[in-house]
């Protein structure tokens, strides 16, 4: 083999592990590029997503529209009260979830199913929540309904608490929601099929905590104490649910 030739070879050598070494920074470059712009993504959109978390929510309703509504069926409905009432039973409900505990409320009578349903599942799940510096910051009226013996109003309200989730005891949210609640107005007890309560609220006796299959009468037919007495011509919420996502 003539020197030319071996030249020629250590040449070819050098190029061929010049051009793999250059081929795989340029890959390695791009890689690590990919790895960057992914994780640079998923930094965004976590920050994205806290600040939508954060973002004070807007109310859905047509306060406007709906309270000359209610006004025409009960002339001194109070809508200031209506408010002070949804940001006064959150308060106790969010108080009854922390502590795991449902203390009879007339205020909150139509709900107790549902609180205590809640705490047995926390409990089952052996988990626990807090809200901590609980804000309200607007509410409107969001619908009016009119029934057989009875009226239905639904409301909007946005809320701010942090939220600390049992499972993730480190972590502790700001988070800007929505609530919509429900309330009623019994005008006639009588006037209201069965059928057509279940679906509006679950109600137990205030007195002896029976469930009341049938109030035609107003009256508990376990210890014949008069429900009507605690519901009657009065609004009392009758569900709530966070509605934002």
């Amino acid at each position: 083999m003539s020197v030319f030739e071996v030249f020629l070879i250590v040449g070819l050598v050098i190029f061929l592990v010049i051009f793999f070494t250059v081929i795989y920074v340029i890959l390695k470059i791009r890689k690590n590029t990919e790895y960057m712009g992914l994780f640079n993504a998923l930094k965004n959109y976590k920050e994205i997503s806290r600040q939508e978390l954060e973002r004070e929510k807007s109310v859905v309703g047509m306060t406007n529209l709906v309270l000359p509504q209610v006004i025409e069926e009960v002339p001194d409905f109070n809508v200031d009260m209506i408010y002070n009432t949804i940001e006064s039973n959150l308060n106790k409900i969010f108080s009854a979830l922390e502590n795991k505990t449902y203390v009879k409320d007339d205020d909150l009578l139509l709900l107790e199913q549902k609180i205590n349903s809640t705490i047995d599942d926390l409990k089952e799940r052996n988990s626990s929540v807090r809200y901590d510096d609980i804000k309200f910051h607007k509410h409107a009226l969001k619908r009016f309904e009119r029934g057989n013996g009875v009226l239905t109003l639904t409301t909007s309200s946005s809320v701010e608490y942090y939220y600390i989730d049992g499972s993730n005891s480190t972590q502790n949210i700001k988070r800007q929601t929505r609530y919509t609640c429900t309330f009623v107005y019994i005008l006639d007890y009588k006037k209201i099929h069965n059928k057509n309560r279940e679906k509006l609220f679950v109600l137990h006796c205030p007195n002896c905590g029976a469930p009341l299959d049938s109030f035609s009468e107003g009256n508990c037919r376990y210890c014949m104490a008069k429900v009507g007495d605690v519901l009657s011509k009065t609004w009392k919420m009758s569900s709530y649910k966070e509605d934002y996502n």
